[in-house]
């Protein structure tokens, strides 16, 4: 969906137990902080953006998260130029082999799921 702010959007709903287990696995105040969108038809939405400091543009995403990125545009049905702007961002391995075959696995089922 998007935004109305020029931005696409999923939204989920949680309880407070898994927003804080989320905040954790997210990087809050490692790099990441909470801040508010508001979504029409939605209202005030939570979402996490990078600090500035740890912002680097040289920095590219794991093959495996990017994946994932795009298995959820597709999921949502973004549009297709949103998406084939993802598609064209550089990615590399993740060189963590361990968590790499644990995402790998994730992909996988995020694909048998839809």
């Amino acid at each position: 969906m998007n935004s109305g702010k020029g931005i696409y959007v999923a939204v989920f709903e949680m309880n407070v137990k898994d927003k804080v287990k989320l905040d954790e696995i997210e990087g809050t105040g490692k790099g990441y902080h909470n801040s508010t969108i508001d979504v029409p038809e939605f209202g005030t939405c939570s979402t996490y953006l990078g600090a500035t400091a740890h912002i680097c543009n040289e920095l590219k995403p794991f093959d495996w998260y990017k994946e994932m990125v795009l298995l959820g545009c597709r999921k949502l049905g973004l549009c297709d130029r949103y998406t084939a702007i993802i598609e064209a961002i550089r990615n590399g391995p993740d060189p963590d082999e361990k968590r790499s075959r644990e995402q790998w696995q994730i992909v996988e089922q995020l694909r048998n799921d839809t």
